[in-house]
């Protein structure tokens, strides 16, 4: 199986924290930032950049593969 590449808003509640609504409006404005159309999907690499988040961490969580923590 391959690995999954494009943002829902499940994994946007997964991994925020936040409500279903909160997640679509975070993919909303994504896209609007982006100039994306309704019809376009978000990359993992788009909504770390948005988030402020690593890419590798997201692309990990949404292919449900366990994050190792750094140590520092």
């Amino acid at each position: 199986m391959g690995k999954r590449l494009c943002i829902y808003a499940s994994d946007v509640e997964l991994i925020t924290g936040r409500s279903n609504r909160q997640s679509l409006e975070i993919l909303r404005k994504i896209k609007l930032e982006k100039g994306k159309e309704t019809h376009q999907v978000i990359s993992y690499c788009e909504f770390a950049e948005y988030m402020g988040l690593k890419p590798e961490a997201v692309l990990k969580t949404i292919n449900k593969v366990p994050l190792v923590l750094e140590e520092e």
